[in-house]
């Protein structure tokens, strides 16, 4: 069984915005519905604050006291 690394970020960076680009790519296939591209959008914005959120509160449980 392979060994977990215990290793923490330093730093935590988080970009909210997507690339005009992106959605661009997915009209181009097909034209989704804007109300479920925006709807996608917000769902993945949540779940990287949440994402965030989780994962600094963790951060002081992983430092031994002083």
């Amino acid at each position: 069984m392979a060994r977990q690394r215990q290793t923490t970020a330093t730093k935590l960076r988080l970009v909210t915005q997507t690339s005009d680009e992106a959605v661009a790519r997915v009209a181009e296939a097909q034209e989704p519905d804007p109300r479920l591209v925006d709807l996608v959008r917000q769902l993945a914005r949540q779940a990287a604050r949440d994402f965030v959120q989780q994962e600094t509160a963790r951060l002081p449980r992983d430092r031994l006291p002083d």
